[in-house]
């Protein structure tokens, strides 16, 4: 159970969180050792869904495991945050 929700085995659910900076966007995951970059949003989002699906996998074989089959991945764009001085 995660979340308060029962999800079927083998599925595996992971966010990925995106981050606008100067030069592009960045991307990394609170579930899976992973980050990556990009210029453009679509460019880091592809890349997030190949990264996290490589990295799950690399992380299964060194466990001894099967690589998951189904992989959910979700992405988040926090809002800016507005300072104010």
């Amino acid at each position: 159970m995660r979340d308060g929700y029962c999800e079927p085995m083998g599925t595996e659910h992971v966010r990925v969180i995106h981050q606008r900076g100067a030069e592009g966007w960045s991307s990394e995951s609170p579930e899976v050792s992973w980050y990556g970059g990009a210029g453009t949003f679509d460019d880091a989002r592809a890349l997030a869904e190949q990264g996290v699906r490589l990295a799950l996998a690399w992380q299964a074989e060194e466990r001894g495991e099967p690589v998951p089959a189904d992989v959910t991945v979700e992405h988040y764009v926090p809002e800016p945050t507005q300072r104010t001085f």
